[in-house]
């Protein structure tokens, strides 16, 4: 197993050193995927505590129809 966790870590570590450095030509491209997933998880965590906040009550509406 520790095999296995070592040589995916080595995996990860080698594409980070040859694609996600400044002089590779798609550094902005893995650059932006990575910062709207940054912002999609953000949004659906804002989302998730809004419907939390709201009472059962103010919900109960949309649920009986």
């Amino acid at each position: 197993m520790k095999h296995y966790v070592r040589a995916a870590l080595e995996k990860i570590i080698y594409f980070f050193r040859v694609h996600v450095s400044r002089k590779h030509d798609e550094f902005p491209y893995y650059l932006l995927i990575f910062i709207s997933f940054i912002i999609f998880i953000g949004g659906i965590n804002i989302f998730v505590e809004l419907t939390e906040e709201l009472s059962s009550k103010a919900l109960l509406q949309f649920i009986t129809r």
